[in-house]
C-alpha cells in the first residue's frame, strides 16, 4: 500500500469488507497523495462517515461536489451526502 493507487483500492475494499479501522489510513493516505482524484475524495468521505466522523465527511462531500462536474461515483457522492444531513 506504499503506492496511492493501490492504497485506495485496499482500503475500498477493506472499507465494503466492513473493516472501517483498516480501511481509514489507507485512504486517507490515498487522499493526501491523490487530491485531485474524485473517486478517492469519495472514498474516504465514505470511510469517514462509516468511522462515525460525519461533519467531516458532510465537508469533504460537499467540497468533493462543489469542485468536481463529472465523475464515476458522483451520484453516490451525492446520495451520501444527503444521508448524512
Amino acid at each position: 500500500p506504499e503506492n496511492p493507487a493501490i492504497a485506495d483500492t485496499l482500503g475500498w475494499v477493506l472499507l465494503n469488507r466492513g473493516q472501517v479501522e483498516r480501511a481509514l489510513p489507507l485512504l486517507e493516505t490515498a487522499r493526501r497523495a491523490l487530491p485531485d482524484q474524485p473517486d478517492v475524495r469519495y472514498h474516504y468521505a465514505s470511510a469517514l462517515a462509516k468511522a462515525g466522523r460525519r461533519a467531516e465527511a458532510r465537508q469533504e462531500l460537499a467540497d468533493l461536489l462543489n469542485e468536481v462536474e463529472v465523475f464515476a461515483q458522483r451520484t453516490d457522492a451525492q446520495s451520501l451526502l444527503q444521508s448524512l444531513r
